[in-house]
């Protein structure tokens, strides 16, 4: 099935289910005008990453791909710094530049798998750095306060929307099923990586905090490459585990600079 219907559907199915949820909590679904707005937006720049990411899957393995992504911490903080003039610690430069030593390195590639497609490079860093667009929005917007898993909702729904918009303008249609195997990945996939992931990180963040839950996030690219490894039989080298090393050790770094920094600053007491 072509990008744009496997992800109406995904979108359209996880917002089912999240709203399903909220309706069971007794949250209200109520947005004002100017909220709306800001999740519609926030619905079309997550398509972007969306979008982004899939078509990588065409250049690079998933592992690869769900590592480069993990750069969108480092974007983050650029936008933060280029936009809001918030200041960029020198623990904060550091990650960035292991982050990109760590894409190069997998850009790189070696003997066994050869140099990874530069134009696959440049489309997940478009990824992440939508992602880190639709993260900067969230935490500087009217909507920065509404239950996570009402505002992944509305998101998702939006993001529905572009999809099935752009598919009618692109093929004039949205792609049927062919077999029931297919409703039941689509299903899954609409389930499992997408409604229970961001609902479970919403439960992470409220009962281990932020920092924690970010810093075990930094699994989500050695998960993917393990699942490539063992499903897919992608093959695993010296280059993947240095760029996968230095990308998620950047991304700690980031999340853990405020805690660095105040224990630098015992120690020198």
């Amino acid at each position: 099935m072509d990008i744009d219907s496997i992800l109406s559907y995904r979108f359209v199915c996880a917002s089912a289910v999240m709203c399903l949820m909220l309706l069971l909590r007794g949250v209200s679904l109520k947005i004002t005008r100017k909220e709306l707005l800001t999740l519609v937006l926030l619905g079309v720049v997550f398509s972007g990453s969306s979008q982004f990411l899939f078509l990588g899957y065409n250049y690079m393995s998933v592992g690869v791909a769900s590592t480069i992504l993990f750069t969108y911490p480092a974007f983050v903080a650029l936008i933060m710094f280029a936009v809001f003039k918030e200041r960029i610690g020198w623990i904060t430069q550091l990650s960035i530049l292991l982050a990109f030593v760590g894409v190069a390195l997998l850009y790189m590639g070696d003997d066994i798998t050869g140099k990874i497609s530069f134009l696959g490079i440049i489309i997940i860093l478009l990824s992440a750095l939508s992602y880190a667009l639709y993260m900067v929005i969230v935490n500087k917007s009217c909507v920065k306060n509404m239950d996570g898993t009402k505002l992944t909702c509305y998101a998702m729904l939006f993001s529905a929307v572009v999809f099935t918009l752009k598919a009618f303008i692109t093929d004039g249609h949205i792609e049927q099923f062919p077999d029931m195997r297919c409703v039941a990945d689509l299903v899954c996939l609409a389930i499992v990586p997408t409604a229970v992931s961001g609902i479970t990180m919403a439960y992470g963040v409220k009962y281990v905090g932020s920092t924690a839950t970010a810093v075990l996030g930094a699994m989500e690219p050695v998960t993917a490459v393990l699942v490539g490894i063992i499903a897919f039989s992608e093959p695993f080298t010296l280059n993947l585990a240095a760029g996968i090393a230095l990308i998620i050790g950047a991304v700690t770094l980031i999340v853990l600079s405020d805690n660095i920094l105040k224990w630098l600053g015992r120690l020198r007491k």
